[in-house]
């Protein structure tokens, strides 16, 4: 009886021990978060944004969870002529990886009905992103077209839908190098002009756009179209994704193959500028810049 009541007596006199701690607990992270800089952090990601994509972009509100997440409600960023809705950011930075010199940031954003995830190094020191490692898993592309043309200065001769899928992996210092992977389940294609042609619209198209990037150029290996009445193949070189808008030269060698009523009268129109294929499809080259493209008559290897 006696051992029992020391032994209670003991666990009383550690009480207060677990009360401080639990204070200090409940003091530290009520304290952290009345003082957490968050209209600094606001400000910081709108000038990162603008700063590395020259684009306006707003927050509707920020906030901060343990252990340093930071969670970016209502991202929207302008275009001279569209806009992209970012609906959830979340940021966690790894505090620890400072240590190297450089801060590894691991992010996931809810955009265009899918998910974009993935990590990015920013350099402190040098205040610009190192690398980038991205996923990116069901994105509606619809509102792709419009946005991204209008980015580049110009708007958009065909519209889009379909669903996207893919990683892009980037290392941009001390020199750009990278590979990318993507697909788009569900593609349709509307409203596309080339040159003057009017072409009929595309449904249920599986498209594949896979790469990798060096010595300050995109090296295509294969870009896809694929549908019942249309195959289109195409490989060669062009300009890094992020430099698109600024011009620069192209030179992508395709296989055009059309099939079916619907498709023949473009297959009579384009074949006198094509060159025949083995494989019965028509081939040529894609030459010049991105605004001024050019298609030559002559035979492709791949």
């Amino acid at each position: 009886m006696v051992k029992r009541v020391l032994k209670q007596l003991a666990g009383l006199k550690k009480t207060p021990r677990l009360l401080y701690i639990l204070f200090f607990i409940v003091a530290f992270f009520v304290s952290f978060y009345l003082t957490f800089p968050v209209d600094s952090i606001k400000q910081r990601v709108l000038y990162e944004i603008q700063r590395t994509t020259h684009f306006r972009a707003d927050i509707s509100s920020v906030s901060v969870y343990p252990v340093s997440t930071v969670k970016l409600l209502g991202v929207r960023i302008y275009t001279k002529g569209s806009f992209l809705d970012i609906r959830e950011l979340y940021l966690k930075p790894s505090v620890f990886s400072l240590v190297s010199g450089r801060l590894r940031i691991p992010f996931k954003a809810l955009v265009l009905g899918g998910e974009v995830k993935g990590s990015f190094v920013y350099n402190p020191s040098l205040r610009k992103i190192e690398g980038l490692d991205i996923r990116f898993v069901n994105l509606n592309i619809e509102k792709l077209p419009s946005f991204i043309s209008s980015a580049a200065g110009s708007f958009p001769e065909f519209s889009a839908s379909g669903f996207l899928s893919g990683s892009l992996y980037v290392e941009l210092l001390p020199g750009v190098r990278g590979n990318f992977s993507f697909n788009i389940d569900r593609l349709g294609i509307q409203n596309l002009k080339v040159k003057g042609v009017v072409f009929p619209p595309f449904t249920d198209l599986e498209s594949s756009f896979k790469g990798y990037i060096e010595d300050g150029i995109t090296r295509v290996d294969e870009l896809r179209f694929e549908g019942d009445e249309i195959k289109l193949a195409l490989a060669g070189v062009m300009p890094l994704p992020w430099e698109i808008r600024k011009g620069g030269k192209i030179d992508l060698g395709f296989k055009l193959r059309l099939t079916g009523s619907k498709l023949g009268v473009l297959k009579t129109f384009l074949a006198p500028h094509l060159v025949p294929q083995g494989d019965g499809s028509l081939g040529g080259k894609i030459a010049g810049t991105i605004y001024n493209p050019k298609v030559i008559k002559e035979p492709v290897d791949f």
